[in-house]
């Protein structure tokens, strides 16, 4: 996971890097670089008080303010996946390394009505981290709230994605077709803007020669959503 998270500002507050030959902690974006090996990976700076750690002097995580909204990160066969959830439900599951996550990370941190780290929001998280572990054991993994936003077309596009049978896919110019679209590449924008990974599953979605084309999370994960499917069968 360290190597997901290092130098990356827009983790600030999301994680902390304990150093244990130091007993310090930081920042992902502090300058400072410490071996690997050294380093474990904390939710919070109150843990790694609690732990023994103090903050570093160059960084000042203790500084940095909660983001409104509460998190996990969880880990999975495909990597780590950071979840982000309101009192209304899911906002956000990504894969840590996805290139899009520092913009969908700014647009959730300008948000003022999510409701902190609220109760519900925690039991949000658990039902994801619980979604996911059924899914990856090949089970089904059931219904999950959401609270994303999006424009009408985004959200029908979205939909119409959880719509689609675990173990099949559809071509952009076929999910197109079925809302009454204006063609693929606005059916592709409104792939591309979602923000729950594999529980609204954009992998889904193929080129129409039967290229897997884009994938946020990258074309290796989603060959192997893919092939899971297949194996395993799965019913939304």
């Amino acid at each position: 996971m360290y190597r997901s998270v290092v130098g990356r500002p827009e983790l600030d507050g999301l994680v902390y890097v304990a150093v244990r030959t130091t007993r310090i902690f930081c920042r992902p974006s502090c300058a400072a670089r410490p071996l690997e090996r050294n380093v474990t990976p904390f939710a919070t700076a109150r843990e790694c008080v609690a732990a023994g750690y103090r903050a570093c002097r160059r960084c000042h995580p203790e500084e940095i303010p909660p983001p409104p909204f509460a998190w996990r990160w969880i880990p999975t066969p495909l990597g780590t996946v950071l979840g982000a959830a309101s009192d209304a439900g899911l906002l956000l599951l990504e894969f840590a390394d996805r290139r899009g996550l520092p913009r969908e990370l700014a647009l959730l941190r300008r948000r003022a009505d999510l409701g902190g780290t609220s109760a519900r929001a925690r039991r949000a998280l658990d039902a994801a981290d619980a979604w996911l572990e059924a899914y990856f054991a090949g089970r089904p993994p059931g219904a999950l709230p959401l609270a994303t936003r999006g424009t009408p077309f985004q959200r029908a596009v979205w939909e119409a994605l959880r719509a689609i049978p675990a173990g099949e896919t559809r071509s952009y110019g076929e999910l197109a077709r079925s809302l009454g679209a204006a063609g693929p590449r606005a059916v592709a924008r409104a792939n591309g803007a979602n923000s729950v990974a594999i529980v609204v599953p954009c992998h889904r979605v193929i080129g129409a020669d039967g290229s897997l084309t884009g994938y946020g999370g990258g074309l290796w994960r989603k060959q192997w959503l893919l092939d899971h499917e297949r194996a395993m069968n799965l019913v939304n």
